[in-house]
């Protein structure tokens, strides 16, 4: 094997001739001929000298086009010229080299000569960058000033056509972006960056850096693309992919929330940056009727509310989704009511008086989720149940009661029981579909979940209260006057 670099003006690249010199045991009687001859990635660098990864189709993020030809019988030196003809058919420039005599060596002939040229896909001096010539490319090569035969290989132009920020991405064909947007809220429990390369001929690490308004890097995430080859393919035209980014403490990073702003993520392609997006992080909102009845949102019980939501509730997948519908239904009333408590003082110590006891509710179950933590799934979700039921009991239950006592107890505790039981199960049903799908499911199951332990307790804590009434009325019928009772005939 031999390699040679040229110095001349006509030669537009580094050339390299590798070379298999057989030995010849017949003196040839004919003249040289074309063996086979193709476009390549590179050439095996020992013998046979053969191409590797034949192929037609080059793309502007490829390091080099090889022209690669095999002759055969070859009885004294050869000159070698290639003309490189840009897409428009104007000249590129001209490389040139010779095939040695194989008296050199002190043989009659070479059996078969590989030879190799190879083209830089990088700006050359004096001639320009052949990336700047997307396009179907002619090799015209003559040997001894005869033409001989074309090379044609197409050069495509490596991009980005489209990428978003958006809120996730299809889990199948044709993997496009699901709700684009760049300003991620509290409901939030991701933020997707998702990009579609085009004309990519080879596999390539995408590298997406996630960064946060101090300029600090959070988080690096690398997704591999497989080469098109693996799949039977010369190229990829467009090539989707994305990375998710968790808007929650991870092992990683602490809560993206707790620096809300201007966030960036940028796009690496083999190492070469290739874009920029960004996206703002908002800043969770507080509670509004707690924060105005306790005049600030550093009052320690406003920050038990939070936590309680942001430490707990909105690491899990099904707390997440639940706040999703309740916040909806939450702040489409609370910036009134929080309107009312700043002009009536009364009205605060009154949201005070109903906020104790839900503090000492949210730390029982805060204290249940620690217990279950070994699997936050499903510690969020008896957690929730338990905090459900304890809330209906203590606030729903008035409620049951005036309605019970406006109907004078036409409700059937029977069917509201079997009605808010299947709730129930149906409930834990969808919630478990929507852990597997990551759905919509989990939503809707969270929040009948909810609903119908905050339900069932209610009716549970009514029918308690009625029966201690009774018994009561009972007791109270039975004094050593037999007195009657007004109530001894309901």
């Amino acid at each position: 094997m031999e390699y040679r670099k040229l110095a001349s003006l006509l030669v537009l690249f580094q050339l390299f001739a590798a070379t298999g010199l057989p030995v010849a045991q017949l003196k040839a009687q004919q003249p040289y001929y074309v063996v086979s001859f193709t476009t390549c990635e590179a050439v095996q660098e020992t013998e046979p000298w053969d191409p590797i990864n034949t192929t037609e189709v080059f793309s502007t993020i490829d390091k080099q086009v090889v022209l690669w030809v095999r002759f055969g019988n070859v009885v004294s030196e050869l000159y070698l010229r290639y003309e490189f003809l840009k897409p428009d058919g104007s000249p590129f420039g001209v490389a040139e080299d010779i095939v040695p005599d194989p008296a050199v060596y002190d043989i009659d002939y070479y059996e078969t000569y590989t030879h190799s040229m190879t083209m830089e896909l990088k700006p050359i001096e004096g001639l320009g960058d052949p990336r700047d010539y997307t396009g179907e490319w002619k090799v015209n090569l003559y040997v001894n000033n005869e033409y001989v035969l074309t090379f044609n290989f197409l050069l495509l132009k490596f991009g980005i056509t489209d990428y978003t920020m958006c809120e996730n991405i299809q889990n199948a064909s044709p993997w496009n972006p699901i709700n684009r947007k760049d300003v991620f809220g509290a409901d939030d429990l991701y933020a997707t960056a998702w990009v579609e390369l085009s004309n990519l001929t080879k596999g390539v690490n995408v590298e997406f850096k996630w960064i946060d308004p101090d300029g600090a890097t959070v988080l690096v995430d690398r997704v591999w693309v497989p080469d098109p080859r693996t799949r039977q393919a010369e190229y990829y035209s467009t090539f989707r992919v994305g990375q998710q980014f968790t808007l929650a403490e991870t092992s990683y990073y602490q809560d993206p929330k707790e620096k809300p702003g201007l966030w960036k993520v940028e796009v690496y392609v083999d190492g070469t940056n290739m874009l920029s997006m960004t996206f703002t992080v908002e800043k969770p909102p507080g509670c509004l009727i707690a924060t105005a009845a306790y005049g600030s949102e550093l009052a320690p019980e406003v920050q038990a509310l939070r936590e309680f939501r942001d430490g707990i509730v909105m690491n899990t997948n099904a707390g997440s989704h639940f706040m999703k519908a309740f916040n909806a239904f939450y702040y489409s009333f609370s910036p009134e009511i929080a309107k009312l408590e700043l002009e009536y003082k009364t009205l605060r110590s009154i949201i005070r008086t109903i906020v104790r006891p839900l503090l000492i509710i949210l730390d029982v179950s805060s204290k249940v989720f620690e217990v279950l933590s070994f699997s936050p799934e499903i510690g969020i979700v008896l957690s929730g149940i338990a905090a459900s039921s304890m809330i209906g009991a203590l606030y729903l239950t008035p409620i049951l009661a005036l309605i019970a006592l406006v109907l004078k107890n036409k409700l059937s505790s029977k069917r509201a029981y079997s009605f808010f039981g299947l709730w129930l199960i149906s409930g834990l049903l969808l919630l478990g579909v929507g852990e597997i799908s990551q759905g919509s499911l989990l939503l809707i199951g969270s929040s009948l979940i909810v609903l119908s332990a905050m339900s069932l307790s209610a009716l549970l804590a009514l029918n308690l209260a009625s029966k201690l009434i009774a018994l009561f009325r009972k007791t109270s019928a039975r004094t050593p006057l037999e007195t009657p009772s007004p109530f001894s005939q309901l």
